[in-house]
Order: structure tokens, then C-alpha cells, then sequence
């Protein structure tokens, strides 16, 4: 599989308009994978710098920056919805802490990788492993606070997040290959 492949389309939600556009979408898909950007603030405090929503036929950047005040309430009405995360551990806890919200049902790619003896279950190495894409990192650490975000930080962003659905059926396929196994 080329990169390309997980290259969906792209909405900027950064206007309150733009929020009630996606909404939607979101609900109508029933399932959604979810990525996030922090950006540290100080030793113990972080903001949510960028969330990543996608659904299997696009993706969504949602600039908490733009919309701060939306943010909460967002993310309390995403919470009905399934999300596919990977480490929720992270990401997860980080939006509990800022918004207290926690989505009502989660399935945790990183969890599923661990439970089917991968030993080093990033979101990187699972790509290659099981979806044969490469993705290149360099973005992971650049500062997310700063807008407009580049190109490269758009594709890196929108593309974490939509390698998740198929992961997760990639992963799911796999365990349902190996339910016989003792292990």
C-alpha cells in the first residue's frame, strides 16, 4: 500500500461554522479515529494544540486555538461516539485532564498490538508492519502552537489519525486469525 492511500481528504475546523459542519459527519459515522498534538506550556501543564478526527473517507483538523471556548462541549458531544485511539494512555488522559471528557467507548490500537505480542506497538511501526506505509516522524515534536500549521505538519497530523481505521481492521483481522491460539 502507497502513503497516498491514507491521504483523505482534509477540513480545517476553525470557525464555529466549520464545527457544526463536521459534527454530522462524525456522528453519522459511528465510529472515529482520534488523534491529538499537546503542546507543553510549562513542567507539568500542556494545551491541546491540534485534535485529529477521521472517518473512513476524510479527515479533520480541529484548531483548538480557534475555537477554545467549543472545545469542551465538542468533545462532550464526540463522547457518545466510538473512538479508535492509539495509546489512549495518552492522548486520553491529557484530554480528561483538560476538558474531563472521556469518550464513552475506546479501542486502543497500541492495546491490541500489545495484546497480540507485538513488542514495540507504536503507531510507526504498526504502519509498517501491517499496513506496509512509512511514516516519517520528523513533525511529531514541532511546535503545533504556531499558525497556520505548514503543509508538512497538515499531511503528518491528518495522516496519524487516518491510518487508524484501517490498523484497526488489519489488527482485528489478525486476532481473528489467532483465536485458536492458547495465548
Amino acid at each position: 500500500m502507497t502513503p497516498e492511500r491514507f491521504d483523505l481528504p482534509i477540513h480545517a475546523v476553525d470557525t464555529p461554522e466549520a464545527l457544526a459542519e463536521a459534527m454530522p459527519h462524525w456522528h453519522r459515522a459511528n465510529l472515529l479515529a482520534v488523534d491529538a498534538e499537546f503542546s507543553l506550556t510549562g513542567m507539568h501543564h500542556c494545551v491541546l494544540a491540534l485534535l485529529q478526527v477521521a472517518t473512513h473517507d476524510r479527515a479533520w483538523l480541529v484548531d483548538p486555538i480557534a475555537i477554545p471556548q467549543l472545545m469542551k462541549p465538542a468533545l462532550e458531544a464526540l463522547a457518545a461516539v466510538p473512538w479508535i485511539i492509539h495509546d489512549f494512555s495518552g492522548d486520553g488522559i491529557v484530554i480528561k485532564r483538560l476538558y474531563d471528557v472521556v469518550p464513552d467507548s475506546v479501542l486502543d490500537t497500541m492495546l491490541l498490538a500489545r495484546a497480540l505480542g507485538y513488542e514495540q506497538p507504536g503507531l510507526k511501526t504498526m504502519a509498517r508492519l501491517k499496513l506496509g506505509v512509512e511514516i516519517p516522524k520528523e513533525e511529531q515534536d514541532s511546535n503545533w502552537m504556531m499558525r497556520p500549521l505548514r503543509p508538512s505538519q497538515v499531511s503528518y497530523a491528518a495522516r496519524d489519525a487516518t491510518l487508524l481505521l484501517p490498523l484497526l481492521r488489519a489488527l482485528g483481522d489478525e486476532a481473528e486469525a489467532r483465536r485458536g491460539e492458547p495465548a
